[in-house]
């Protein structure tokens, strides 16, 4: 069978099309996810021993914004403040997505915190299917304000929780089969 070099072409345009085409994602473990599995969304879940909500958002240039609230009082670990942590999710020079997030804890609840702490994370984040989310941790660190340190940029005070270690998360449906439809 004889291809001329339009149809070569074509097929070859196809072909890289394919291959790099944004309505693919890719898990390691399951393959080829499809575009409709973004990670926007409302997601619940965590590890055995702490679970959070957390809310996944676009951002600009095609990275995500992500806001996680804590299922637990953290009054009882010695922080009566807590934030929720703040998150930007960005694509990685090797093309998985790297997560940045800090809260801030105060282990008084005076005003002005007398002693406020900035804490940050880092780590991957991906897709293992359309409904569940994992991110694997690489970094939970503390810093003391005031500071002159910059989180991620400075070594931390103290490491809150040693890496590595991850947290599952599920998709919050958007559907209904239990509620009453009026």
């Amino acid at each position: 069978m004889y291809l001329s070099r339009k149809h070569i072409v074509s097929v070859l345009v196809l072909v890289a099309a394919a291959a790099f085409s944004p309505a693919l994602l890719r898990s390691e473990e399951t393959g080829p996810i499809q575009a409709s599995c973004s990670m926007e969304g409302t997601w619940y879940g965590g590890s055995a021993l702490a679970k959070y909500l957390i809310t996944i958002t676009a951002a600009p240039g095609g990275d995500y914004a992500m806001t996680g609230y804590a299922a637990f009082s953290q009054a009882t670990l010695g922080y009566p403040v807590t934030t929720a942590f703040s998150n930007s999710i960005v694509r990685s020079r090797g093309g998985a997505w790297e997560f940045f997030g800090i809260g801030m804890v105060n282990r008084s609840s005076g005003f002005p915190a007398p002693t406020p702490e900035v804490w940050a994370v880092h780590g991957t984040a991906r897709l293992t299917d359309c409904s569940t989310l994992q991110l694997d941790y690489d970094f939970f660190g503390a810093y003391l304000l005031p500071t002159e340190k910059k989180p991620f940029l400075s070594p931390p005070d103290y490491v809150i929780v040693p890496p590595p270690f991850s947290e599952t998360y599920q998709r919050m449906p958007t559907t209904c089969t239990q509620c009453l439809r009026r």
